[in-house]
């Protein structure tokens, strides 16, 4: 089941995929300094897409991201716009991460 697959994204991966749900998630700040990232910050929102991928599609963004590197990839829940919750994989810049 593609479930464990579904990732928003709000950068370079916009546009990408086939079937994408414009989503936004709440609670956080779409930041760029050299690439996109997000922080935490209340009252804030980030407008992207979200996307199911195959497994072979989620292991490419992990490379693109170079999650471990530049990138970690971890949980959070968005609302696409038909106001439906979803629990989705999203990327942020190491350096951003909540401490």
């Amino acid at each position: 089941m593609l479930n464990k697959n579904k990732l928003f994204v709000y950068g370079i991966l916009m546009g990408t995929y086939e079937g994408r749900i414009d989503a936004k998630l709440n609670g956080y700040e779409h930041i760029v300094r050299g690439h996109a990232s997000i922080v935490k910050k209340e009252g804030e929102s980030v407008k992207g897409e979200l996307v199911v991928l195959t497994d072979a599609q989620f292991e490419e963004t992990d490379r693109i991201e170079s999650v471990g590197h530049y990138y970690h990839r971890f949980k959070v829940k968005v609302e696409t716009d038909n106001g439906v919750v979803e629990d989705v994989w999203v990327y942020q810049q190491i350096e951003d991460k909540e401490k």
